[in-house]
């Protein structure tokens, strides 16, 4: 038998004879999308239209339908908003080139390059497959104007939006195609699953039983006191020293009711606790007369306390993490603060609210400040919205008023509310019920201007 070579225009030419030839056989007819089952909604979606067209136009090639019966059975495929498009401009068409150039036009409408740009380099890699996070980001690639970029240009802009955990044990000098770093990624993957597993195990396993020890055969004299061997009760420094020592419960229960001069004044030897608050020795400050008069008094209103912690370190540390929130018209820096429970506004916010007419009201809370010690402060509370990348949340912010240079601090109460989910360690922040990544800023000046001046945001002084 001998082969024949046909050139494509050949083989297709000698498939539509054969399939004419099996229309004739079968009686169906033929030249049109009848017996088609796909369809087309009219998802404005680039993706699905592109896979649309590139299907119609197999099945139309496959079939040996003409251009002519193509546009005469169209509509057999399109259903809801792309037959009510088609509908509309059909009188406009008169080739099958002119209706795929419309129909990319309105169902595929093509991204601007920066837009495109923006994101694919706004989201790193979470907890998805690096396969499937790589697969995404190419497909964005893909939609970028001529001249295309390099392989070897898209991974060096893919690279670092991976996971640290893929980047430490993949060097980006040992891949050079995608198809290498997806492999790589895969071994990676499959080794940071097993040891997961294990140490899973390993913390779930059962402690091993401690093996008694047999009693020494020479046992040394223990001291009936303390109970620890090498000295007797006579010679035990820790029943000397407690004897020597008032404690607290040698002290009467009615010196409760003496001043801090009386206890001073007592010739006896000097607990060694006293008061925080006021240096009043042998009482705690919750049990302290004198500090408990001066925090609650008839005339004050019960206190409602918050407790509000940060400290700030000036040595070579890590910068705490803020983000840009929105109230109206006005974009500020806020801190994230997970020691505070409550949400705290600057001066410079105050009196941006203040200049859009927000209401306040005045009221004295038992704040807890960074030094460990609950005290009455004035204070003034409005309830605000706060809109942080597109996400609005009720949320209240309390203002001190004794503070001058405080900064703004969003504490666990709005985090809670808008549902945030925190990545300290890669400096990245997500909604809970929400797709997306969003970039933790640091708080050094330069930088967070420089964010904010490519994020497009103009920054309010002081706030």
């Amino acid at each position: 038998m001998s082969s024949v070579n046909l050139t494509t225009e050949q083989f297709q030419a000698a498939m539509c004879m054969a399939v004419a030839d099996t229309v004739a056989a079968t009686g169906v007819k033929k030249g049109s999308f009848l017996n088609c089952t796909l369809t087309f909604e009219g998802r404005t979606d680039y993706w699905t239209t592109i896979n649309f067209l590139s299907a119609v136009e197999a099945f139309k090639a496959v079939e040996c339908i003409s251009d002519e019966d193509a546009l005469t059975s169209i509509p057999l495929l399109l259903k809801g908003d792309a037959g009510t498009w088609w509908r509309i401009v059909r009188d406009e068409i008169t080739t099958w080139d002119d209706f795929v150039k419309s129909f990319k036009f309105n169902f595929a409408p093509q991204k601007a390059a920066y837009i495109l740009y923006q994101e694919i380099m706004s989201e790193k890699q979470g907890n998805e497959a690096t396969e499937t996070f790589i697969f995404r980001k190419r497909m964005l690639f893909h939609q970028l104007p001529e001249p295309k970029h390099s392989e070897q240009q898209q991974i060096d802009m893919l690279y670092m939006l991976l996971s640290f955990r893929i980047r430490e044990r993949i060097p980006r000098h040992s891949i050079n195609t995608f198809d290498e770093l997806v492999e790589a990624a895969r071994r990676v993957e499959q080794l940071l699953q097993e040891k997961d597993k294990l140490e899973t195990d390993e913390a779930d396993a059962p402690e091993a039983p401690i093996t008694p020890q047999l009693p020494s055969v020479h046992r040394k004299k223990k001291c009936s006191y303390c109970r620890n061997s090498g000295h007797k009760e006579s010679e035990c420094k820790k029943k000397k020293k407690k004897s020597s020592v008032v404690i607290a419960e040698d002290i009467p229960s009615t010196s409760a009711q003496h001043t801090v001069e009386e206890v001073h004044a007592s010739p006896r030897k000097q607990p060694k606790f006293s008061c925080i608050g006021c240096g009043a020795p042998g009482v705690y400050r919750s049990n302290c007369p004198t500090c408990r008069n001066k925090l609650v008094s008839p005339e004050s209103p019960p206190p409602h306390e918050i407790q509000f912690w940060t400290v700030n370190i000036n040595t070579d540390t890590r910068a705490r993490p803020v983000v840009f929130i929105e109230i109206e018209d006005t974009t500020s820096i806020a801190y994230i603060d997970t020691g505070a429970n409550a949400n705290i506004a600057s001066p410079q916010l105050y009196s941006q609210l203040l200049k859009k007419g927000y209401k306040f009201k005045q009221e004295t809370l038992d704040i807890t400040l960074a030094d460990g010690i609950p005290k009455l402060y004035p204070v003034l509370v409005t309830e605000v919205t706060v809109r942080l990348c597109g996400k609005d949340t009720q949320t209240t912010f309390y203002v001190l008023l004794e503070s001058k240079n405080n900064l703004t601090l969003l504490g666990i109460e709005f985090i809670q509310a808008a549902g945030i989910v925190l990545n300290f360690a890669q400096m990245t922040w997500n909604y809970v019920d929400q797709n997306g990544t969003y970039e933790l800023f640091e708080e050094d000046s330069v930088t967070v201007s420089d964010k904010m001046r490519d994020s497009g945001i103009e920054t309010t002084p002081a706030v």
